[in-house]
């Protein structure tokens, strides 16, 4: 339901959603889905992280 919510507010046509449960899961489905969008472009490099 709030799946549903969330795409009818939100601009464009938005087919997923993904829903955390914390900040530290959040960010790193945001990595791990920034690494797959840019690999098959070959644009997807190793850096290493760092504070």
């Amino acid at each position: 339901m709030l799946a549903k919510t969330l795409a009818a507010l939100t601009p464009g046509k938005l087919k997923y959603s993904f829903f955390c449960n914390s900040g530290t899961e959040s960010v790193e489905a945001a990595l791990k889905l920034a690494k797959a969008y840019q690999s098959p472009r070959g644009r997807a490099a190793s850096l290493p992280l760092s504070p």
